[in-house]
């Protein structure tokens, strides 16, 4: 990674917020530093932010550790585990948790019956009744199955049945299995009815208007409802480089292996993340996240020993700039 990169990265992002509300929280982390910065007159490294759907590589990450407790297989069909649902179609009974994990099952982005009632906090009214009359009705496009196609609705789903295997809360998960031993403790998630203690930033829409973080219920939250900070995510992706010890590397070695390509586009899958490469042939892996407020990236090059988050309270293409600083790719 040239220093020349570095600087027209950092510049970059400067010029995102350039005349707009909200701002940005971005960690650099490589083998011999952490580096913060940050543009906005609330952020810092430990403002809270949502991290949206980069809450999925958390998920996916939470199913292989459970796999080696021996609570759960990833070849599970959610039919053994969902069994007080009639299944009108028995595909939609043979998904399995893997499937689910690399967006294979044929399921689609989001679920027909989600009525949006609040387009400003679109999930907090899906119900656990509502996704178990969806199971039971959908019919599957099986033409899509096994091919990669993203799915928010596959990911609340999975962080659903990892309650209902375990016994125990999402959020209780999370917390036990991955963000105590990673030392996260500014990090948790948004439900209805367990709000966060700690204070997250208001969003800004593409319009400036504020649009607060969005709340979760228990079978949505897998896809995209924890909240964290810069300072917490760069401990999450010292781990996911190696460059620290948490207990955890067996597992998350596990979800770097990529296996799943999307046909449409070229795209491979691990467990949670999206497997790239940069123009030095290293593997690249990241994940990028959006709701009406906020925008979120975090890519690694293993390789080469680095990685960046950018946490967003507005919308601009954090995103796009995460990945060319890893890749060298527009």
């Amino acid at each position: 990674m040239t220093q020349t990169r570095y600087s027209q990265f950092k510049e970059e992002i400067k010029n995102l917020f350039e005349d707009k509300k909200g701002g940005v929280s971005v960690a650099i982390v490589d083998d011999e530093k952490t580096e913060f910065f940050n543009y906005g007159p609330d952020s810092g490294k430990h403002s809270v932010y949502e991290i949206a759907s980069i809450t999925k590589v958390f998920t996916a990450l939470l199913l292989v550790i459970l796999e080696e407790q021996g609570v759960i297989s990833n070849d599970k069909r959610i039919g053994d585990i969902l069994t007080d649902i009639t299944y009108q179609d028995p595909n939609v009974s043979d998904i399995t948790l893997g499937e689910l994990a690399t967006h294979t099952s044929g399921l689609p982005r989001l679920p027909n019956n989600l009525g949006f009632a609040d387009i400003k906090n679109p999930y907090a009214d899906y119900r656990e009744k509502d996704l178990l009359e969806f199971l039971s009705g959908h019919q599957l496009d099986v033409d899509s199955k096994g091919k990669a196609h993203y799915s928010n609705l596959g990911y609340g789903i999975l962080g659903y049945i990892l309650e209902v295997v375990s016994n125990k809360s999402f959020p209780g998960l999370l917390h036990e299995n991955i963000f105590k031993p990673v030392g996260m403790h500014n990090t948790t998630v948004n439900l209805v009815n367990d709000p966060p203690s700690t204070s997250v930033l208001d969003g800004y829409d593409k319009k400036g208007s504020c649009v607060p973080a969005w709340q979760q219920q228990n079978i949505t939250v897998g896809a995209g409802g924890i909240l964290s900070s810069t300072y917490d995510m760069s401990l999450f992706l010292q781990t996911q480089i190696g460059l620290s010890k948490s207990g955890l590397s067996p597992a998350i070695e596990k979800t770097h292996i990529p296996f799943v390509v999307n046909d449409e586009h070229q795209v491979k899958h691990g467990f949670g993340w999206i497997v790239d490469q940069s123009e030095t042939g290293h593997q690249v892996l990241w994940h990028n996240g959006a709701t009406g407020g906020f925008k979120s990236f975090i890519g690694f090059n293993k390789e080469e020993s680095i990685g960046v988050i950018a946490l967003a309270n507005t919308k601009v293409d954090v995103d796009k700039r995460g990945r060319w600083f890893l890749t060298g790719k527009s």
